[in-house]
């Protein structure tokens, strides 16, 4: 049947996980075509899924898109890339944040190796000497030898002898998804029957005998592994940013930060971090966006047209930036041109208005003196027709 063609590759896989063994290719298909860019209503048409249970069963609890943008990518103005990621940490420095990963599992040399391959960025890929899977493991653990050792935190830890006697803890090849499938009752798909009829099988292994001891601790096993790995790859995230956000704002003298308590941790005084923090700035202003470079390299002509664009545009943003200083300066010309202007007709005004009213009383007082004399006058000349 499909479900036990699917166990069967699962099995050969080395995974332990049993939930939704018929829904893990639509589970990884789905957010594939999540990540990929495809809207949440074309994957819900695309596998025939109401909204609900596409964003309840399959798709991912984190959204890529918000996710990137908050890490400061800028899509699609550009490729994503950040400048601060143009140098790797050295591994010194890197092993003093989170310090206890090497510890976890000391004298393990796959383990070793394969932390310092993720510091480093490497692109390996260990095979089965170093992932055992757990299905082959836990078929030939009592014919092997196999014996529980307790973890530092108390709990049981699946060790496994190799042919030179040495025991290792248990490494998949394949991450466990349990983060969106532990619901089988919730879900409306045809192939959960089988599902459930078949969940019984996980408690028995293939030797007849109890299978919970061995999922349990060898799922604590993968789970411990990918913890610490994560935060392996976190370790150069953590100095890189560091080193960004010293920069903001930063001045000859200090940086805007430089008193925040995360700062004031010995990592971020140690010469280590000191050497790569001068290193990183110097790199972040210099380097290019690679997209830049694949011009220069692909399309040069475009590329030097772009800069002579960006030349120009320069220079028609210093000119205008020239013309706004002059406008600006004969703004305040004009506005105290105008209130001299306001003062000196004010000034005038008022003089000739004072001017004014000293004509108009030297006309009042020449036709009074007038009027007088042509009284006067009228007075003498009735005396003299009276004497007549």
């Amino acid at each position: 049947s499909q479900y036990l063609a699917h166990r069967g590759l699962m099995d050969q896989a080395g995974i332990k996980d049993r939930n939704k063994v018929t829904h893990r290719g639509r589970v990884q298909g789905s957010q594939y075509a999540q990540a990929c860019g495809a809207s949440i209503e074309a994957i819900a048409q695309h596998g025939i899924w109401a909204l609900n249970r596409l964003s309840t069963h399959y798709l991912s609890r984190v959204e890529a898109g918000v996710a990137l943008q908050m890490a400061g990518f800028r899509p699609p103005q550009e490729r994503l890339w950040l400048s601060r990621n143009t140098v790797i940490p050295p591994v010194e420095l890197q092993r003093l944040v989170f310090p206890f990963i090497e510890e976890q599992f000391p004298g393990d040399q796959d383990w070793a190796a394969w932390i310092e391959n993720i510091m480093l960025d490497r692109d390996v890929f260990f095979g089965r000497s170093v992932m055992r899977p757990v299905a082959t493991a836990a078929s030939r653990s009592r014919k092997s030898g196999r014996r529980s050792s307790a973890g530092k935190d108390g709990q049981e830890l699946e060790l496994e002898r190799d042919s030179s006697g040495d025991t290792r803890d248990i490494i998949l090849a394949n991450d466990i998804d349990d983060s969106d499938d532990h619901s089988d009752d919730d879900d409306d798909d045809d192939d959960d029957d089988d599902d459930h009829n078949d969940d019984d099988d996980d408690d028995v292994d293939d030797d007849g005998g109890d299978g919970d001891d061995d999922d349990s601790s060898s799922s604590y096993t993968v789970a411990k592994r990918r913890h610490l790995i994560l935060l392996a790859h976190l370790r150069k995230v953590v100095l890189q940013d560091a080193v960004a956000l010293m920069n903001l704002g930063e001045t000859d003298s200090e940086c805007r930060y430089q008193n925040h308590h995360i700062f004031k941790h010995p990592i971020f005084s140690s010469q280590l971090f000191y050497n790569f923090r001068t290193q990183l700035r110097e790199q972040m202003l210099s380097t290019i966006s690679p997209v830049a470079d694949s011009l220069t390299v692909n399309a040069p002509a475009i590329h030097n047209h772009l800069r002579t664009v960006e030349s120009r545009m320069i220079d028609l943003a210093r000119l205008v930036q020239a013309d706004l200083g002059q406008a600006k300066t004969m703004r305040e010309e004009t506005s105290h041109l105008v209130q001299v202007l306001m003062t000196n007709t004010s000034r005038t005004a008022n003089m000739n208005l004072m001017e004014l009213r000293k004509d108009i009383q030297d006309l009042r007082s020449d036709s009074h003196a007038s009027s007088q004399t042509i009284c006067r006058m009228m007075d003498r000349f009735a005396t003299q027709i009276h004497l007549i």
